[in-house]
């Protein structure tokens, strides 16, 4: 899938959505990073609120996600 077509948001959430299902709350939002190869979305918690959230690495050229983990 040519990154041009590649919703990175929608792929993060979905595999949020099936992974880790309690970890995002509405007031999490996705911030999206890009470097050469991958884009990486993180879920930021508010400044009001402790813990972590999941980080989706997703390869620019396949779109698929290539590393995936929870902060804390």
């Amino acid at each position: 899938m040519p990154q041009s077509s590649c919703d990175v948001l929608k792929v993060a959430e979905i595999y949020v959505n099936e992974r880790f299902p309690n970890a995002v709350s509405p007031e999490m939002n996705p911030v999206v990073s890009e470097q050469s190869k991958t884009w990486t979305i993180e879920y930021r918690l508010p400044v009001h609120m402790l813990g972590g959230g999941p980080v989706i690495t997703i390869e620019k050229n396949t779109c698929k996600i290539i590393d995936a983990y929870r902060t804390q």
